[in-house]
């Protein structure tokens, strides 16, 4: 498994990286099974890890009218 932040290949078992400090896992919200820092998704359970690219989902779109 390689760090989430910088890459670097993990020393197995171990919770932080070795070169940047960084998580290696993190416990999911919605179950928590832990999960690698990278991932987006939780294997187990589905839920959101990491906010989707383009930011908030419930803000309105720029230049439409709210009616």
């Amino acid at each position: 498994m390689r760090c989430g932040r910088c890459a670097t290949e993990l020393i197995p078992g171990k919770r932080f990286c070795h070169a940047c400090g960084a998580p290696a896992a993190s416990a999911c919200p919605g179950c928590g099974a832990l999960t690698d820092a990278s991932y987006r998704f939780c294997p187990d359970c589905g839920h959101a890890l990491a906010e989707p690219a383009g930011g908030d989902a419930d803000a309105p779109a720029a230049g439409r009218a709210e009616s």
